[in-house]
């Protein structure tokens, strides 16, 4: 057990207030204006009787709590904290609203999902809850005075506990004797991972209520209970509506001390970190005998809204083609992109730029690169890929940009172009590697029939390329070592090159699982493609599919929409699935190849977006999703509605896509924890918009490429958005 020490200046009006609601913890008899109370931190304490400790590793593990103590006072209130995380993840702490304030806290750990099942995450957390019952007397503290919190699963966790008696009866202890209860933004209904344990099927998605639902116990001599959700449709998976019913039904029981706050626009993370006011202000009002009573739903201040402001940069090419991914960092810390170009006379163009000197480079003309200069046909005016590295080399691919009616109507189907009179075909995409130290180009195959290449990634591990042709849906596969192309398909009827019941929107991303070699992509009707190395062989995953109620309903043969494709997609090397984003409903899934299965996890839009429901402007969805260099962020830029009386100024062609703001989310994937950071702007109040692109620096700025206002027109160009704070 570890013991520190921590001093904490009080002034007289501190001690005042402590007076008033912990009734004089000490006599007060010949203290001046201020009192120093020293604080004590004993961790790594065991809560569970010595021979269920020894009964495993695991349990000598996890079965433990940290007492944060006021040292020589005596009759201090306990508030019992159990940490968040889904019941799979997480670890015990001393919240930091709590310190300092003459209470003890104690942070309780506790056994974790897949090592055990339930009912062990309640029995533990009671195990810990009547340890503190029985030995706080000790410490100093009052054993009347024991209040507990939890965050999430934790609010899970405090809800049951305090709820369903027969936890803490096996220890001796009357749940009755808490004095107060505080679930936030806790399930009522019984727990995701546990319905997932039962065998309930989507788990995330199939309410129930059993004897594991706080909601099954509910009873009118419960201890008072502060409820305390973000907001409505905002929080995780309806968790204020689920709050919501709860209270009332706690009411219709007689239950008479109970009260559910809604911070309003609040989601799951921020509702854990902006609950702790009203944590606190129930336990000081319980302490001071007058309890917060009411029994409407309260709903808090929201805060001021938050936003980013991004930096503009001018790389010096102001043609007007938009850039889908084409970017990437080096292990050079340098952020590569491609500035496209729908000009039948003249490529893309790529550039790379230095974060500490904020110097750009113009790094080569693509068509240059590919060997066609002069060639006089439609230049490759652009890069779809987002680039890998692999031995100091950038690998990519090209594209044309150049579509029927070249360059003219917005309106119009993309389709190939025909080359105007004097021009040659568009002589097709090509892979493509950018070595970092000599500054050199290698072209390295092209695509067949005059087609470029849409989507592009590589199994580093094997030397291998993937892609996927425009329009009509080729899977290519290309060997480093060998130099051998081979060419799968058509995967889906004439791709974007057909109409009606031939037409199928292609996947813009492609994933690989580097274990074993095998390469993923989806089709616009929702199967699952696994080109396996093993066979060199692209099969159909026949057990599984994203034809997923939640993503929405779609007619696959009709273009503008992405149908049921991913929309962007990564490999979690730690976790060992794919994560990925569904365009049109915005929805954040994983998908597990060892089983297969789909696993919906939350909407994944920005905060106004998600208050909407599906009502947002999303059409193919945003390309610009992530995953961080610590290898546990998602990184996500995204669409949300403009506030009235921020509407842009009209302007012509694609003018009505700037109808929304850019916003910038954040998911952390061991805790769940979404993130809206807020809608982004530039220092003159200009935004971003049309931007499906993104890259995360080492220090945690946020690249991409957008649509700039600058000489009286919006071309792309690179932006840099300030590293953020996630959960």
């Amino acid at each position: 057990m570890r013991v520190s020490l921590l001093k904490v200046n009080l002034t007289r009006r501190r001690w005042l207030r402590m007076i008033g609601v912990a009734a004089a913890f000490v006599c007060l008899t010949g203290f001046g204006l201020a009192q120093e109370i020293t604080y004590r931190l004993d961790t790594n304490i065991a809560y569970l009787p010595d021979v269920a400790m020894s009964a495993s590793d695991y349990a000598d593990e996890k079965c433990r709590l940290d007492l944060y103590l006021p040292v020589g006072v005596t009759g201090f209130p306990t508030v019992v904290y159990y940490h968040g995380g889904g019941l799979n993840a997480g670890r015990r702490s001393i919240p930091a609203a709590l310190k300092e304030r003459g209470w003890a806290v104690a942070g309780v750990s506790y056994r974790l999902h897949p090592k055990v099942q339930h009912p062990v995450y309640i029995e533990d957390a009671a195990a810990a809850l009547a340890w503190v019952f029985k030995n706080i007397e000790s410490h100093g503290g009052d054993a009347s005075k024991i209040f507990v919190t939890g965050i999430s699963a934790g609010g899970y966790l405090t809800a049951m506990v305090g709820l369903d008696t027969s936890y803490l009866a096996k220890h001796e202890i009357d749940a009755n004797r808490i004095a107060a209860l505080i679930p936030v933004t806790g399930q009522m209904i019984t727990h995701q991972t546990v319905r997932k344990e039962q065998g309930i099927e989507p788990s995330k998605f199939r309410p129930t209520i059993d004897r594991f639902a706080p909601l099954y116990h509910v009873r009118n001599d419960a201890p008072p209970t502060l409820c305390i959700t973000g907001g409505w449709g905002v929080d995780m998976l309806m968790r204020a509506e689920e709050n919501l019913y709860f209270v009332s039904m706690m009411k219709l029981v007689g239950h008479n001390n109970i009260r559910h706050i809604v911070i309003e626009d609040a989601n799951h993370g921020r509702c854990g970190k902006e609950c702790w006011p009203h944590v606190i202000e129930f336990i000081e009002g319980t302490l001071a005998g007058s309890p917060l009573t009411q029994n409407d739903v309260v709903a808090a201040k929201p805060p001021i809204a938050k936003k980013l402001v991004a930096r503009a940069y001018d790389s010096g090419f102001d043609m007007d083609h938009d850039t889908w991914n084409g970017m990437g960092v080096g292990s050079d810390g340098r952020v590569y992109y491609v500035l496209c170009s729908e000009s039948v006379d003249r490529g893309g163009q790529m550039f790379s730029f230095d974060p500490a000197t904020e110097r750009i480079r113009h790094v080569g003309d693509l068509t240059e690169a590919c060997g066609e200069k002069g060639l006089k046909a439609i230049p490759q005016g652009k890069s779809h890929a987002t680039f890998v590295e692999h031995e100091s080399r950038l690998f990519f691919a090209t594209h044309l940009a150049y579509y029927n009616p070249g360059g003219g109507d917005k309106g119009a189907k993309e389709s190939m172009a025909v080359p105007p009179p004097g021009y040659k075909p568009y002589p097709g995409g090509h892979f493509l590697s950018y070595d970092l130290k000599q500054g050199t180009f290698q072209k390295l195959a092209s695509a067949p029939h005059g087609e470029g290449i849409l989507s592009m990634t590589m199994d580093v591990r094997r030397g291998r390329l993937y892609g996927l042709t425009w329009p009509t849906g080729y899977f290519l596969r290309y060997d480093l070592a060998t130099k051998n192309l081979k060419t799968f398909g058509p995967i889906a009827g004439r791709g974007e090159a057909g109409e009606g019941p031939t037409y199928s929107t292609l996947c813009r991303a492609i994933v690989v699982n580097p274990d074993d070699g095998s390469a993923y992509l989806t089709t616009s009707d929702g199967d699952i493609l696994r080109y396996r190395y093993d066979r060199d062989t692209l099969d159909t995953v026949a057990e599984e599919n994203l034809r997923k109620d939640y993503f929405g309903v779609y007619d696959p043969t009709k273009p503008g929409h992405m149908g049921y494709n991913w929309r962007q997609a990564f490999w979690h090397p730690t976790e060992k699935v794919i994560y990925g984003v569904h365009g049109n409903s915005g929805y954040l899934f994983r998908f597990d190849p060892r089983v297969p299965r789909v696993e919906l996890l939350e909407r994944l839009t920005s905060e106004p977006s998600r208050r909407r429901g599906m009502n947002d402007r999303f059409r193919y969805g945003y390309l610009a999703f992530t995953l961080g260099p610590d290898g546990r962020t998602i990184y996500y830029l995204t669409g949300g509605p403009i506030p009235a009386g921020q509407k842009p100024p009209s302007l012509p062609g694609d003018a009505k896509r700037r109808e929304e703001n850019l916003h910038l989310v954040t998911y952390d994937i061991p805790t769940h924890h979404y993130t809206d950071h807020g809608p982004i702007f530039f220092a003159d109040g200009q935004w971003p918009w049309l931007v499906h692109s993104i890259a995360v620096g080492k220090d945690g700025s946020v690249y991409a490429l957008s649509r700039v206002h600058r000489n009286g027109r919006y071309v792309p160009d690179l932006i840099r958005i300030p590293t953020v704070h996630h959960n």
